[in-house]
């Protein structure tokens, strides 16, 4: 006995063949009736897309095996053309052009079933078929078609998408009966729940074939960068958020109205002057201090202004040193002259 192997896709109707083919001990074939285990691909079907194998009875004591593939849920509508309801396809012609495809009932020619959409023309083949498609989840999708047939010359065929404003085209052929071509789009990302799928055949004169078996699927969940528990929290980072003002947070403003005082420091040679008489430098630091430079220089539109007394003591001071030390220097080298 022979196993068999069955492609299905998930939601349409799923059946295991009625017979089996038997191969007798003198090398003759014939076929044979066989019973499922029906629990078996109940549970395959439940369980989704996948690959099964399921066990089968032959003449009661025979077993044959049927190797079951499940697809994914194909979201294109009347996707062989073989419900006579196909409304939802739309055949476009540009101007002029006489429509030369038509839905053909011939199970030779087609993929799957008995229909497919055949095409022919003596003047030039050329027309586009398409379906828009809507309330799809967010996500990531594979697009397939199949086609087949001959005497195609200078053809530009392929299948195509359009989604979220862009046109996605996988380029394809023909080149014989039946020797079918498969071209697919992968991973195209839907987002507002809306694509329309189509192909189109361009040929010289004479060509000929059949398109079916659409094949639209879901192979991926969208991830728009969001998880859950880290979105930012308005406020919520204050670390290193900026507070109006004027950059020195924690020190009390120093104007014409709040006279300067003296900030607490190990350095004793540290002024504190008013902020009207620092200098740019100093501002862009911070810091509010200055030496006996920054003292005697004037400050434009400053001028006349007065030091307070801490830094006229502290340079009188300094002065009176300087002249001590000199002083002494002199006298010191006058007694090594001497000696």
């Amino acid at each position: 006995m022979k196993d068999v192997t069955v492609s299905a896709i998930l939601g349409d109707e799923i059946s295991l063949p009625n017979t089996v083919t038997v191969v007798y001990n003198d090398g003759s074939e014939g076929q044979a009736s066989v019973t499922w285990d029906q629990n078996a691909l109940d549970q395959a079907i439940a369980n989704g897309a996948g690959t099964y194998v399921i066990s089968g009875i032959v003449d009661g004591d025979l077993t044959v095996k049927a190797r079951l593939t499940i697809n994914p849920e194909n979201f294109t509508l009347n996707p062989s053309f073989e419900d006579n309801d196909r409304s939802m396809w739309n055949l476009l012609y540009d101007e002029g052009v006489t429509p030369h495809a038509t839905y053909q009932q011939k199970a030779s020619d087609a993929k799957s079933g008995e229909y497919s959409l055949h095409y022919y023309s003596g003047e030039g083949v050329d027309f586009k078929v398409e379906q828009t498609i809507t309330g799809l989840e967010p996500g990531y999708y594979n697009l397939s078609m199949f086609i087949q047939g001959g005497d195609a010359n200078h053809p530009e065929m392929y299948l195509y998408a359009k989604v979220n404003g862009e046109e996605y085209k996988a380029e394809t052929g023909v080149n014989g009966w039946v020797n079918w071509q498969n071209p697919e789009l992968s991973d195209i990302l839907i987002l507002d729940g809306t694509i329309t799928i189509g192909a189109r055949v361009k040929a010289d004169a004479g060509a000929w074939g059949t398109i079916d078996d659409f094949y639209l699927y879901h192979v991926g969940e969208y991830n728009d960068g969001k998880e859950d528990g880290n979105e930012e929290t308005p406020g919520e980072d204050v670390e290193n958020e900026e507070i109006p003002g004027d950059g020195n947070q924690g020190e009390e403003e120093i104007t014409e109205e709040s006279p300067a005082e003296e900030i607490p420091s190990d350095d004793e040679d540290t002024i504190i002057v008013p902020e009207d008489q620092v200098t740019d430098e100093q501002e862009d630091g911070g810091e509010k201090s200055t030496d006996n430079q920054d003292i005697n220089t004037d400050k434009e539109g400053q001028e006349g202004a007065q030091l307070p007394n801490t830094a006229t003591n502290l340079y009188n001071g300094l002065l009176i040193g300087l002249v001590l030390l000199a002083i002494g220097s002199f006298v010191l080298i006058r007694r090594k002259r001497l000696n």
